[in-house]
């Protein structure tokens, strides 16, 4: 689809019936030669299952050191019978835009951020705005992809994320198309949070923050009124747009507490993300 929409996609090779029909073993030749031939570009690869969420069907090979390894593991599982294979560049950003589909075929861009990343490149967050350098590129794109999934007889809401990275052969900022998310991305939540902290502040004449960083914490189990305690010096004031807000409190009985980093800078957002993290060790 992206590229029918002329949409940059990574250098990849798509490996389908890795479990083979006919004899019901794992398919490792055919794995390990499209690995071998993408590793050539950056010396890393991603391998990503069809199907999956919340990185459960990422593998990250680093060097041809962790390929057997890998290999392995994905002979361990039935999860998957189509497995994408690419090479994995250094992110500069990892763009995620949400938009809304029509059944007029009206788009409308709903939503934009940074999605936070881990090594094994599984979503740890988000930030706003967006930091793209390729940002109002990636807009157009997004557009170009859903009015083709509209022709398609799609609509409703879709989620596109990107990889922005820097080109050393080019000297210039490139990007691809990542992931599609048949709904609206979890970025959504904390960004109608802020929409709403947003909106109250400037009916009151008080400070209005223009971002935030999302930073979810893996704590014991606890309540909201011990965790309201614990961070009371650090929750969102409204007198000067500053502080954490808690959301999705229903998993803090499993033990995992999400917050809304708010500022008027960016960079203080990250700094009160940092703050937060640290009163979590201590």
């Amino acid at each position: 689809f992206a590229i029918a929409a002329n949409v940059p996609v990574a250098p990849a090779e798509i490996i389908t019936d890795v479990w083979s029909k006919d004899n019901g073993g794992f398919n490792h030749a055919t794995l390990l030669e499209a690995i071998q031939r993408q590793i050539q570009l950056t010396g890393s690869v991603v391998v990503k299952g069809a199907i999956g969420a919340s990185g459960s069907s990422i593998f990250v090979i680093k060097s041809s050191d962790d390929i057997d390894n890998v290999l392995t593991q994905l002979a361990q599982r039935h999860d998957n019978n189509v497995y994408l294979v690419e090479p994995l560049f250094s992110l500069s950003s990892a763009p995620n835009i949400t938009v809304w589909i029509s059944p007029d075929g009206t788009i409308a861009l709903v939503n934009n951020s940074n999605q936070c990343l881990s090594e094994r490149l599984v979503f740890a967050g988000n930030q706003y705005p967006c930091s793209s350098s390729l940002y109002p590129d990636i807009v157009q794109a997004s557009e170009r992809l859903a009015q083709y999934l509209y022709q398609q007889g799609i609509t409703g809401w879709v989620g596109f994320d990107f990889v922005e990275y820097y080109d050393s052969p080019t000297n210039s900022y490139q990007f691809f198309f990542s992931e599609i998310n048949a709904r609206y991305n979890a970025g959504m939540y904390a960004k109608t949070v802020f929409d709403v902290i947003q909106q109250q502040q400037q009916q009151q004449g008080l400070p209005v923050p223009s971002g935030y960083v999302t930073e979810n914490l893996l704590l014991a189990p606890l309540s909201f009124a011990t965790l309201r305690k614990h961070y009371q010096d650090l929750l969102f004031d409204p007198v000067c747009g500053y502080g954490v807000i808690p959301y999705n409190p229903g998993r803090l009985i499993e033990g995992v507490a999400a917050f809304i980093c708010i500022a008027t800078h960016i960079e203080q957002a990250q700094q009160l993300a940092n703050v937060l993290r640290q009163r979590s060790v201590d």
